[in-house]
C-alpha cells in the first residue's frame, strides 16, 4: 500500500535548493501523482558560501529560478515554495530558537498532516541543525500531531562514518517517478556533477535501485520514521 494515501498536505524542510529533489523527488513525484498538497521551504540560500560564485545576487536568483522550474515538474507552483535567508553553512552562527520561530511560522501557516525533512546525522551543519528546529517545533500536543520522516540526501547524508542512516520506510518507484526525479534534478544547473560525484544522475540511480534492492522493488527511495501518530 502506498502509505502516501494517508495524507492530504505534506510540507518539506530542507536547507538547500536541490536537497528536496535529491532526498524526496520520487515521493514528490509520486505526491502530485496523487493530487496531494505540498509546500517546500528552503531555510538557506544554498550557494553564497561557496568561494567560487560572483555576481552573487545574479546567481542566487539563477538557484531560484531553476527551483523553480525542477518543482514545476511536481506541479508545484511559486506560491508553494518558501526561501529562508539563513546564511549557507553557517546556521551554527544563529540560535537554534530563531530557526525553530521561522519553522513553527510556517507550520502554523501550512498546518500539514506530513513533514519531510533532514537527517539528524547528515554532514551539513545546516541539514543538522534544521532538523532539531523541525523537532524541536513539533514537540507534541493536543494541536500538534504531525507526521516526521527524515530523508538521506546524497553528498551528506552518506559522508559521515558510521552514517547511522538505517531506513524504516521505503516508498516504491516506477520507472517514470524515478525519471522525473532525475530530469528535476538537471534543473539545477550549479548543483548537478558529472559521475562519480554523488550528485550525479549515475549516483541518484544507483542509490534508487540499492533501496528498491532492499525491499524487493526496482526502485525505491528510503526513510526514517522520526514520528508516526495513528488517529
Amino acid at each position: 500500500m502506498n502509505f502516501l494515501k494517508n495524507y492530504k498536505n505534506i510540507l518539506c524542510f530542507f536547507s538547500h535548493p536541490d536537497d528536496e529533489t535529491l532526498a524526496a523527488g520520487g515521493l514528490l513525484s509520486v505526491a502530485s501523482g496523487n493530487k496531494i498538497k505540498i509546500n517546500i521551504a528552503f531555510s538557506n540560500t544554498g550557494i553564497l558560501a561557496r568561494k567560487e560564485v560572483n555576481k552573487k545576487i545574479h546567481n542566487l536568483k539563477k538557484l531560484h529560478n531553476d527551483t523553480y522550474e525542477a518543482l514545476s515538474l511536481f506541479k508545484i507552483p511559486k506560491k508553494k515554495i518558501i526561501f529562508g535567508e539563513f546564511p549557507d553553512n553557517m546556521s551554527d552562527t544563529i540560535p537554534l530558537l530563531k530557526i525553530t520561530q521561522w519553522v513553527e511560522k510556517i507550520i502554523k501557516k501550512i498546518n500539514p498532516d506530513l513533514i519531510l525533512t533532514h537527517h539528524r546525522h547528515c554532514t551539513n551543519i545546516d541539514h543538522r541543525l534544521l532538523h532539531e528546529a523541525v523537532i524541536t517545533a513539533t514537540r507534541p500536543n493536543e494541536k500538534n500531531k504531525v507526521d516526521i520522516l527524515s530523508c538521506e540526501v546524497l553528498s551528506s547524508t552518506g559522508y559521515l562514518r558510521p552514517t547511522n542512516f538505517e531506513p524504516t520506510l521505503y516508498l516504491n518507484l516506477s520507472k517514470k517517478n524515478l525519471n522525473q526525479k532525475i530530469k528535476a534534478l538537471k534543473k539545477y544547473k550549479s548543483e548537478i556533477r558529472s559521475y562519480p560525484h554523488p550528485r550525479s544522475v549515475e549516483a541518484v540511480k544507483a542509490l534508487s535501485m540499492i533501496r528498491g534492492t532492499e525491499c524487493g522493488s526496482k526502485f525505491a527511495e528510503a526513510f526514517i520514521i522520526n514520528k508516526i501518530i495513528s488517529v
